[in-house]
């Protein structure tokens, strides 16, 4: 009887130890950083379009055709899209939405600080 009791014991704490293995994950995911979404572009200002509100700069990787919208924050003295001209050097951060379209989130004069 001695063995029968040990094996039910050993089986319980088998049995015990693999429930508490399977438990579900309930932590709580880390917040997605918006920014790590966000990269760098300089270079000079190709072309201008008011009426779609977009600019296209040459980088040093291609050129790129951005969307400026009210998100866009506009830096080193710059306030609209208006303030630049093309042959301006600016740099800034873009991203992309799920579309794949470029959206510039910032702007500013090359070398600016702001």
């Amino acid at each position: 009887m001695k063995p029968a009791l040990i094996i039910s014991v050993l089986m319980a704490i088998l049995v015990t130890g693999c429930a508490s293995t399977q438990t579900a994950d309930t932590s709580t995911p880390s917040p997605t950083n918006e920014s790590s979404k966000h990269t760098p572009y300089q270079g000079t200002i190709m072309a201008i379009d008011m009426s779609a509100n977009t600019v296209t700069v040459q980088t040093a990787s291609g050129m790129m055709t951005m969307t400026i919208n009210a998100d866009t924050k506009f830096r080193g003295g710059s306030k609209t899209l208006s303030d630049y001209k093309v042959g301006d050097q600016v740099s800034g951060m873009f991203m992309e939405d799920d579309s794949g379209k470029m959206m510039a989130v910032s702007i500013r004069p090359y070398n600016s600080k702001g």
